[in-house]
């Protein structure tokens, strides 16, 4: 027997603002895997779940507007890095999504001295069991949202910032290079661990998607199968069509 759907008065309000249509391994750092992201909140959706907005091509304000009318916002779920989107979205109180990757986890810490973090901190392959998740908890996600924004104001504020960046420039004017200080220590080690490791993981995981793709579109018809949106990345990344079934 299916669940019953909520009202939407009780159904959280879900925000996702692309600026790029590029599928999430299409490239390292421009994307914020939209097509996935729109099939998984196509899923929530139709679920009765949530109420679902997708908005591009807005200006600022009225992207601000959208954001603030919103419950839970997505960010950028891909590449393990995150975007104005989420600071905006802590910073209005909202349960904000993006996936944090070790590195950026340890330039917050740095940056904020502040070892909790508010951002539900989800991949793209786990994003539609959290959202199930935060849609089943309307409390849970306002308990997030006060959570977020009381962390900027503790850690986030415009003075603290400022002070890194005066910092940086004059460690600019002095030596002609910012001096990370988290790499004068096991400095190759660090390196690896915080940049090289996250690019190996994010290959494997283009790879492990990709052949999966391929394996889902040979073992079914061809109908509506050039529409998905990982094969069309494969197809422009190879430059050709896909593959012909024999």
């Amino acid at each position: 027997q299916s669940k019953p759907r909520k009202s939407s008065t009780d159904r959280p309000r879900i925000l996702f603002s692309p600026t790029r249509q590029i599928s999430a391994h299409a490239a390292r750092w421009e994307t914020k895997g939209a097509p996935e992201v729109r099939t998984v909140l196509r899923g929530i959706e139709r679920a009765g779940l949530a109420r679902v907005e997708v908005v591009q091509n807005l200006s600022f304000e009225e992207c601000q507007q959208r954001r603030a009318g919103a419950d839970v916002v997505i960010d950028d779920v891909v590449t393990g890095s995150f975007h104005t989107t989420s600071l905006e979205s802590l910073a209005m109180g909202k349960a904000t999504i993006a996936f944090l990757d070790s590195r950026t986890q340890a330039v917050l810490a740095q940056l904020t001295g502040s070892n909790d973090l508010p951002i539900v901190n989800v991949h793209l392959a786990q994003l539609r069991q959290a959202l199930e998740a935060l849609c089943a908890e309307p409390q849970l996600v306002r308990d997030i949202g006060a959570f977020s924004a009381d962390w900027m104001r503790s850690n986030y504020s415009a003075d603290t910032m400022i002070e890194h960046y005066v910092n940086g420039y004059e460690q600019l004017l002095d030596s002609g290079c910012l001096q990370a200080n988290r790499f004068q220590a096991n400095q190759r080690a660090k390196q690896w661990l915080y940049r090289d490791l996250p690019d190996l993981v994010w290959s494997a995981r283009k790879k492990a998607l990709y052949r999966g793709a391929l394996y889902e579109w040979l073992g079914r018809s061809t109908k509506g199968v050039r529409s998905h949106p990982t094969l069309k990345a494969i197809g422009r990344s190879l430059g050709s069509k896909s593959p012909q079934l024999h």
